[in-house]
């Protein structure tokens, strides 16, 4: 942006290639652009621009942004009209009408001054000396004259006045240079915004993921107060309880890693019933007591210091799931702790019962029934397999980790 002067030229073009438009380009650079260089103008012309996007845009800016507009009338093109119209609205004065020589004017400015030009003789020679004279009356007159009727007729009751009456061309330049900056600016931020918005969306989206999860959590949390089983109905809740260290039977709570082989000796020992390994086994004697801790029901054994959750988890699932799933108890400090954990095989074999409950299950009916099978902590020696307790059918199995199995999750922890 430079301080010189503008002077839009508005025109017809015509087709590129034409006559007409070999005509009006010589008219523009032979008439018209030499005598507006003369008197210190940059002469512009709409196909002249360079700039991307909207040429109307352009155009209007162009209207508002010239000190003088020069309108060719030939040909009466609907453009130059509208240009013409606009540029009378927003400015007193600063608008030269011209129109080739033998056409008239549009009835509405026909009582407005217009150069007749015409290329022939020295009609090109005439034209220049009075477009200079024009330009250099309109520098001389511009604020006491209006040059058009729309200013004319409604005069100050126009809510547009001109700016460059009230302030100096520099100043002006100046306050446009600072508007320019703040249009850069505002597109700056606003590729921000979008980028701001983009990021929130995004942020919006991992919400929803975590209030689906939380949901879930909910869901199984409250899957897991359900009332107990009727024939546990009425169990009273103990608030205090002590179990001795001398009389606990201790069980190992570190998983590891069991043959089929340590199974049915840790079966043997503990005379844990199996339906496989140990059916004359006579079950693990337990002594169970339920508690309500903040609204989550736990079982208490006794006999061997565990505390077990009363229900689980509602679905079977995976390992890496169980995992997630045992640590998002934690995480909520569940039942007011957090140190929760799958059981080892020994721990979970230690609640097969040797005979089935009122729901076909070979475990205790103070458990909740939906956990059919669940999984351990321990693995199998030498395989990528898991071991499980499976209640439905009274006996340990393991699974292949690589064969997506299943199972439901009863977590535990030591008191």
């Amino acid at each position: 942006m430079t301080d010189k002067k503008r002077c839009f030229i508005i025109m017809p073009f015509g087709k590129h290639g034409t006559p007409e438009y070999d005509r009006n380009m010589k008219i523009y650079k032979l008439m018209i652009k030499p005598v507006v260089e003369k008197c210190g103008y940059e002469s512009i012309r709409a196909d002249e621009l360079e700039h991307v996007g909207s040429i109307t845009r352009d155009i209007i800016e162009l209207l508002h942004g010239s000190e003088l507009v020069i309108a060719d009338l030939t040909g009466r093109n609907a453009n130059v009209f509208y240009e013409l119209g606009v540029r009378h609205v927003l400015y007193r004065c600063g608008t030269i009408p011209i129109i080739k020589k033998g056409e008239s004017l549009p009835f509405d400015i026909a009582n407005y001054r217009a150069i007749f030009y015409t290329s022939e003789l020295d009609g090109p020679e005439l034209f220049k000396n009075e477009l200079e004279m024009r330009i250099k009356a309109f520098e001389k007159y511009q604020a006491e004259k209006s040059d058009n009727p729309v200013h004319d007729i409604l005069g100050n009751s126009l809510q547009y006045v001109n700016l460059k009456d009230y302030v100096s061309l520099s100043d002006y330049n100046a306050r446009e240079r600072e508007f320019l900056n703040l249009l850069k600016n505002y597109t700056k931020l606003e590729k921000q915004t979008a980028i701001l918005k983009k990021e929130c969306e995004k942020l919006r989206r991992q919400n929803d993921t975590l209030g689906k999860e939380k949901l879930h959590l909910k869901q199984e949390i409250n899957y897991m107060s359900d009332e107990l089983p009727q024939s546990m109905k009425g169990t009273s809740k103990i608030k205090n309880y002590k179990v001795s260290l001398s009389q606990r039977i201790k069980f190992r709570d570190q998983p590891t890693r069991l043959s089929e082989k340590d199974v049915v000796s840790i079966a043997k020992h503990y005379d844990f019933f199996d339906t496989s390994l140990n059916k004359k086994g006579s079950g693990f004697r337990h002594e169970y007591i339920i508690q309500e801790i903040f609204g989550f029901k736990i079982v208490i054994d006794l006999k061997t210091g565990l505390m077990w959750q009363q229900a689980g988890s509602s679905e079977s699932m995976n390992c890496h799931n169980a995992d997630k799933w045992i640590a998002s108890l934690n995480e909520k400090n569940y039942a007011s702790y957090n140190n929760w954990g799958l059981p080892t095989l020994e721990e979970a074999m230690s609640l097969l019962e040797p005979k089935v409950n009122e729901v076909e299950l070979y475990i205790n009916s103070i458990f909740n029934k939906k956990q059919l099978w669940i999984w351990t902590s321990d693995l199998v020696i030498n395989e990528k397999s898991q071991w499980f307790v499976d209640f439905s059918n009274g006996y340990c199995y393991s699974d292949s980790l690589e064969a997506s199995c299943c199972g439901y999750v009863r977590a535990v922890r030591s008191i």
